[in-house]
């Protein structure tokens, strides 16, 4: 019996250490989002100044450690998504065309965050094709 309280003392108290702040004193929350609208933005920038100085970057490679990090992300949501649905690919066109597909939402609902633009892109992947460089 001691050995199964010690066994959940020590479970209990990892498990608020992942609870912990940043050094921002911010806490992750599971349903916030790790990017909003306005970030997608500055980072689609950023990475169109490094393709314009850098013109040789093939449209499916990213020039900025951000747009790879977001790529990521929606990679991961997607990945989870595919995890809990009953569908075996949620996103069909692909993760370029969601990047590319996010960013234009974006521009179009600034004040949304990646969660809206990722449902609405699959909802309607039609929309995806179109937005994408790699026709």
């Amino acid at each position: 019996m001691k050995i199964m309280f010690c066994a959940a003392l020590i479970l209990l108290t990892l498990s608020r250490t992942a609870n912990a702040a940043d050094s921002n004193r911010r806490y992750l929350d599971f349903l916030s989002d790790a990017y909003g609208c306005g970030e997608i933005i500055a980072i689609e920038d950023a990475e169109k100044a490094a393709r314009d100085r850098n013109p040789g970057i093939a449209p499916d490679a990213f020039a900025t450690a951000p747009a790879n990090n977001l790529v990521n992300y929606i990679g991961g949501f997607l990945s989870g998504l595919n995890a809990v649905s009953n569908v075996y690919n949620v996103y069909k066109p692909g993760l370029i065309s969601a990047y590319y597909s996010i960013g234009k939402f974006c521009r179009d609902n600034p004040s949304s965050h990646t969660t809206d633009a990722i449902f609405k892109i699959i909802s309607e992947p039609n929309v995806a094709e179109k937005n994408s460089p790699l026709k």
